[in-house]
């Protein structure tokens, strides 16, 4: 694993990153708290405590479904396994051919490519579009990624350039 690699995996785990994580939380908290509070006091019910309601509800929710964003303890203790092993996982991909689906929107190109073993892979996110303008999908080409967490690092180029022999739309 590189410095790179390295650096951007402790971005996920670093005190800093949890830091602010937690800021945004209590500060989502807390201004849906002082809009309740005052949306109570204006309808008379800040005596009832009506008011605490709505944060606690956004707190609960945000609490829910904030593992759908960070990917929860369980991809940090990956990545804390992925750090200590200090290594990166390099698969490497013999394509025959490509077929390529065009962008739809702003997410990037896909492609389907077949493998010399038969296989059928999809290749689909938005940074390929990068990855395109070098020429991929190529024959050769190498996927690197941490082993335990799964985070894509890059593709490097192996072989030349594999022309798809078909294009379909979005």
């Amino acid at each position: 694993m590189d410095r790179h690699q390295r650096k951007e995996l402790q971005g996920y785990v670093s005190t800093s990153a949890m830091l602010f994580r937690a800021a945004l939380f209590v500060l989502a908290v807390g201004l849906t708290g002082l809009v309740s509070r005052s949306v109570a006091h204006e309808l008379s019910l800040i005596q009832e405590g009506f008011w605490l309601l709505a944060p606690i509800v956004v707190g609960l929710l945000l609490l829910h479904s904030s593992r759908n964003w960070t990917g929860g303890p369980d991809f940090r203790r990956k990545i804390r396994q992925d750090l200590a092993g200090g290594v990166a996982a390099v698969r490497r991909v013999s394509a025959v051919d490509a077929i390529e689906v065009e962008e739809a929107e702003d997410e990037g190109p896909a492609y389907f490519i077949l493998t010399r073993d038969g296989q059928t892979l999809h290749v689909a996110f938005q940074e390929l579009a990068r990855y395109k303008s070098r020429g991929f999908p190529w024959t050769e080409f190498e996927f690197i990624e941490a082993p335990q967490s799964n985070t894509f690092f890059s593709i490097k180029k192996v072989g030349e350039t594999l022309e798809p022999s078909q294009g379909q739309p979005p």
